[in-house]
């Protein structure tokens, strides 16, 4: 597979094809980089790694290939892995507001882990609910992950249930268009702007 990629694409966008499949087809990339480790942190012409692809779209058996095939994940992938330590501590030394690939608030990270108890350990440590330079918010991605009580509990943290995504979108917007106008999230926000509003 990976020669390839290599002859098919040529050796400079073979990072690219390979980051690629790390976004969409993760079961794919796993036997290369489990052959290639080092390929892992190698950025693409956009910038992002097959590591970064990986944490910020929670895709954690990929994530456990590249620790066994011993690559050293950044906070991000950690805290999208379910391992919030590092994350913690980062938020604490540096006032909170720490943004991953993308521009995605840390908090971004511990939804993707789909673990509660992650997203409540960087509440505590002070991780910021909001951020005018994120690209969406962490209640966006409660929304996208359909993880209603991570929602809650965001809101319940002070989450603007309006604010809006780089693209002008509303967490209301993406539970509508993901699940329907009637489904549960979207009756959750709906709530949380009414009450917002007065």
């Amino acid at each position: 597979m990976a020669q390839y990629l290599q002859a098919s694409v040529g050796a400079s966008s073979y990072v690219d094809k390979l980051v690629e499949l790390a976004h969409a087809e993760p079961t794919r990339a796993e036997p290369i980089l489990a052959r290639s480790p080092s390929l892992a942190t190698e950025p693409s012409s956009w910038g992002e790694s097959c590591l970064e692809a990986a944490g910020h779209l929670g895709h954690w058996r990929l994530l456990l290939r590249l620790m066994e095939a011993g690559v050293r994940l950044d906070l991000y992938a950690e805290c999208s892995l379910g391992e919030p330590a590092s994350a913690t501590a980062a938020v604490r030394a540096h006032g909170g507001e720490l943004l991953g690939i993308h521009n995605l608030p840390i908090l971004h990270f511990a939804v993707m882990s789909r673990d509660l108890s992650v997203v409540e350990a960087l509440l505590q440590a002070g991780a910021p609910v909001s951020s005018s330079r994120a690209s969406l918010s962490p209640l966006h991605s409660a929304v996208a992950c359909g993880q209603a009580a991570m929602a809650e509990r965001l809101l319940g943290a002070g989450a603007d249930p309006l604010a809006q995504d780089a693209f002008g979108c509303s967490a209301i917007d993406w539970a509508i268009q993901l699940y329907g106008e009637d489904c549960p999230l979207a009756r959750l926000l709906a709530r949380a702007a009414l009450v917002e509003r007065r």
